[in-house]
C-alpha cells in the first residue's frame, strides 16, 4: 500500500517526459521547467543547424521530448501547469465516480520474453541494479517508467514492487545489509527524465508498502534523482545525489539535510574509511567529515566547462585509488578517464581515446550520449579492472589505460550483445551487471559473455500498437529504444530496430502489417513480419517525430499518412498522392 497522496502518485506515472542532453546549450534549457519551449526549440536548431543525423549525438532524444511537450505546450510556448495537469487528474476521478464507473481489469501481454529477426530487441530501459547483501540471488532493477522489480531466483523470474503505481521512475536502490526488508529508493528517472521525482521512498517489510520520507518532493518542483548510497557501516545514514544537490541524512531517511548545492550525479565513499567520501556534478567534490561538507578538488581534472557529467568508481583492493569517467560538453564525447592514488586529492588522466562513448566497435567515431547514457565500475577484486559503459562496454585490466570492447549494440555481435544506452554497471562476486535501454545482462566472465536476463520485465515503452479485429492474437507495436515488435499466438518477435512508432494490422488480411521508425519512415510486410519495405520513401517531405497514418477499414487499399501534407494512397503504400497543400510547417 502506498501512504501518499494519490493524486501525486498517479502524476509521477503520467509525466512521462522523453528528455535527456545535459551538454550543449539547449540541453540544459530543455531540462530546465520554466524555459520556453519555443526557446528551446530555437537553441537545437541553432546548435544542430545543417548537421547530418548521426546516431548516439542526441538528435532523437531531443525529438522525443519535443514530441511530447508540443501538444502539452501553450501557443506562446509555455510549459504546461502541473497544478492544472493535478486539478485535471482529480477532476476526472470525481466524474468516474459520480458516474459510478466500475475498475477495468487489466492482464499484460508483454513482451516479457522475445525472439528477434532485427538488430536491437529487448525488454525495456534499466535505470539501476542492486543485489541483496544477504541473499546474492535475489536482485533488484529501478526502471524510468516502470517502477522497481525484483527477481529472488537470480534473474530467472521477475516481479513488481510497485503494484499501486506501476508507472514511477527509480535511479536508485539501497539495502540495509542488517535488515533486507529495508529498501530505500530514489525515485524518478535521473538519466532521462522520463519521469519526475517524489523524493526518495522507504519500505520496511520487504517491499510489500511504501512510505514517503523526509526527502519528500512535490512533481511541481520538476526535480530528478541520480544516485542512493548507503554507508558501509550505519544503515541509518545515507546520501542522494539530485538535480537539486547533495542530500544526507543520519535517522534512516526521516530527515533530511542539504549538504551541497548543485546538480549532482554520482557519490562513493573511500572503501574502509566512510568519513572521506566523493561525489561528482560535472566537477569532483570531496570529504573528510563523513559527508557534512565538501571541497571542490580541481587538480589533475578538465575544467567544469569542458565536462557535462562525471561518474565515480573505487575498489576495495587499492582504497586509496578513485576513478572519474568525464563526459565531453561539446558532443557529449569521451573527455577522459582520470584516476587517483591518493584517495581524490590529485588525478592523472589515464586515456582519452578510443571513444568510449560512440558507436563503433573501434570506438573511431565522434561524440557520443554521455548526459544520457554512463556508467562506470571497478572490480572489487581487482582495481586494475575497470568498466565503462556508454553505448557499449569497454574492458580496462591495466587501470584504465587501454581499452578492449565488451559489448556492441548490434545483435548478433562477436563482442557479445548488450542492447545500446548502458545506464548503470555493478561488478560483484565475480559477476558484472549490465542495465541499459533494452533491459539487464549478466557475465560470469569478465564481460566475455552475456546472458540476457530481462525475461519478465513488463517494462518496454510503446509508443503506439495495433490490433486485428480477425485474429485477436497478432499485434503490432512500436517502443521506443525497442523497436516494431509483432504478438502472434502469444509469442513476441522484434521484427525491425530503430525507435518504433505507429503500427497497424490490416483489417481484412492480418498476414499485412504496417510498422514505422520516426520522422516518416512507414513499413509495410506482406508475410506477418518477417520481410518491411519502406514505404514512406515515397513522400517527399518529413514527418513527425511520430508519423501518424491510418487505413481505412471500409477499403484496406487506402492509407491516409500525415506528413507536412496529408498524403493518400490507393495502392496500400506503393503511390503517394499529397490531398492537402499547406505550407511547411514551422518548428513549432
Amino acid at each position: 500500500m502506498w501512504n501518499r497522496n494519490p493524486t501525486a502518485l498517479l502524476l509521477a506515472g503520467a509525466l512521462t517526459l522523453p528528455a535527456g542532453l545535459a551538454a550543449q546549450q539547449w540541453v540544459d534549457l530543455m531540462m530546465d521547467p520554466d524555459v520556453n519551449v519555443h526557446q528551446v526549440q530555437d537553441a537545437f536548431e541553432e546548435y544542430w543547424g545543417d548537421k547530418t543525423y548521426e546516431k548516439g549525438k542526441g538528435w532523437k532524444q531531443f525529438k522525443r521530448w519535443e514530441w511530447f511537450m508540443e501538444p502539452r505546450t501553450y501557443p506562446s510556448g509555455e510549459r504546461f501547469d502541473l497544478a492544472a495537469y493535478a486539478r485535471a487528474w482529480k477532476e476526472v476521478g470525481r466524474m468516474e465516480r459520480a458516474q459510478g464507473a466500475k475498475s477495468a481489469t487489466w492482464t499484460p501481454l508483454g513482451p516479457t520474453t522475445w525472439q528477434t529477426i532485427s538488430y536491437n530487441p529487448g525488454n525495456g530501459r534499466v535505470n539501476c541494479v542492486a543485489v541483496d547483501p544477504q541473499v546474492p540471488t535475489t536482485i533488484y532493477v529501478g526502471t524510468p517508467s516502470g517502477g522497481l522489480w525484483r527477481s529472488t531466483d537470480d534473474g530467472s523470474t521477475w516481479s513488481p514492487l510497485f503494484t499501486e503505481l506501476p508507472s514511477l521512475g527509480v535511479s536508485g536502490i539501497a539495502i540495509d545489509p542488517n535488515d533486507t526488508d529495508v529498501i530505500y529508493v530514489a525515485s524518478g528517472d535521473g538519466d532521462g527524465a522520463d519521469t519526475y521525482s517524489l523524493g526518495v521512498l522507504k519500505s520496511t517489510d520487504g517491499g510489500a508498502s511504501w512510505q514517503t520520507t523526509g526527502l519528500d518532493w512535490d512533481l511541481t518542483q520538476a526535480r530528478t534523482t541520480r544516485a542512493l548510497l548507503m554507508h558501509p557501516t550505519d544503515p541509518q545514514t545515507l546520501f542522494c545525489a539530485t538535480s537539486n544537490g547533495l542530500w544526507k541524512t543520519v535517522n534512516g531517511a526521516a530527515d533530511w539535510t542539504q549538504v551541497a548545492e548543485g546538480s549532482f550525479r554520482d557519490i562513493a565513499f573511500k572503501p574502509g574509511d566512510p568519513s572521506i567520501v566523493y561525489a561528482t556534478t560535472d566537477q569532483f567534490h570531496r570529504s573528510t567529515d563523513g559527508g557534512s561538507s565538501f571541497t571542490l578538488i580541481t587538480s589533475g581534472l578538465p575544467a567544469d566547462d569542458l565536462v557535462n557529467r562525471m561518474a565515480l568508481a573505487v575498489s576495495p583492493d587499492d582504497p586509496g585509488v578513485v576513478y572519474v569517467l568525464a563526459g565531453r560538453e561539446d558532443d557529449s564525447g569521451f573527455r577522459g578517464l582520470y584516476r587517483s592514488t591518493n584517495s581524490g586529492l590529485q588525478f592523472n588522466l589515464r586515456s582519452n581515446s578510443p571513444n568510449l562513448f560512440g558507436y563503433q566497435e573501434n570506438g573511431a567515431d565522434n561524440g557520443g550520449q554521455s548526459w544520457y547514457d554512463m556508467a562506470l565500475a571497478a572490480d572489487p577484486g581487482d582495481a586494475q579492472v575497470v568498466y565503462v559503459g556508454g553505448i557499449n562496454v569497454w574492458k580496462s585490466t591495466n587501470g584504465g589505460s587501454d581499452w578492449t570492447i565488451k559489448s556492441h549494440w548490434v545483435y548478433p555481435s562477436q563482442w557479445g550483445y548488450t542492447h545500446a544506452d548502458i545506464h548503470c554497471l555493478e561488478v560483484f562476486n565475480g559477476q558484472v551487471l549490465c542495465g541499459s535501454d533494452g533491459g539487464i545482462h549478466r557475465s560470469f566472465n569478465g564481460a566475455n559473455d552475456w546472458f540476457d536476463l530481462s525475461a519478465g520485465l513488463d517494462i518496454m515503452q510503446f509508443y503506439r500498437f495495433g490490433g486485428s479485429e480477425v485474429m485477436p492474437s497478432r499485434v503490432i507495436g512500436g517502443a521506443q529504444d525497442n523497436g516494431t515488435n509483432l504478438l502472434d499466438n502469444g509469442v513476441w518477435t522484434h521484427v525491425f530496430g530503430a525507435d518504433g512508432m505507429e503500427a497497424a494490422v490490416d483489417p481484412v488480411d492480418p498476414d499485412i502489417v504496417y510498422g514505422s521508425f520516426q520522422n516518416g519512415g512507414i513499413l509495410r510486410s506482406f508475410d506477418a513480419g518477417q520481410n518491411f519495405s519502406n514505404i514512406g520513401n515515397g513522400i517527399p517531405e518529413d514527418g513527425p517525430w511520430v508519423t501518424p497514418y491510418v487505413i481505412d477499414h471500409t477499403d484496406p487499399q487506402v492509407l491516409f499518412a500525415g506528413f507536412e501534407n496529408l498524403w493518400k494512397s490507393t495502392d496500400r503504400g506503393d503511390n503517394w498522392t499529397a490531398i492537402s497543400n499547406w505550407s511547411p510547417a514551422p518548428v513549432r
